[in-house]
């Protein structure tokens, strides 16, 4: 039996619209890894105390996600573990 497709997840930062004032909004793609991704579609990701930093890349300028914590789930258990990047 096929998956039905998804809808792209948005993650917000609640916390951070309620507690400053934000000006221009920008929608971003990120790279994950395959557990990242999981816990992204489960809704397992804390955005608190996380925030972004430009960088240099390859391609010209980055932008990296940084303190953002994914909570991973083993399979067949109720065991969960934080992963940051």
């Amino acid at each position: 039996m096929k998956k039905p497709k998804t809808s792209a997840k948005n993650i917000i930062n609640r916390r951070a619209r309620f507690d400053y004032e934000l000006g221009d909004e920008l929608i971003a793609g990120m790279n994950l890894r395959g557990v990242e991704v999981r816990a992204v579609r489960d809704g397992r990701v804390s955005l608190k105390g996380a925030f972004v930093t430009l960088r240099n890349g390859r391609k010209g300028e980055e932008l990296w996600l940084n303190n953002a914590s994914f909570s991973l789930k083993k399979s067949g258990r109720r065991t969960f573990e934080k992963l940051t990047r």
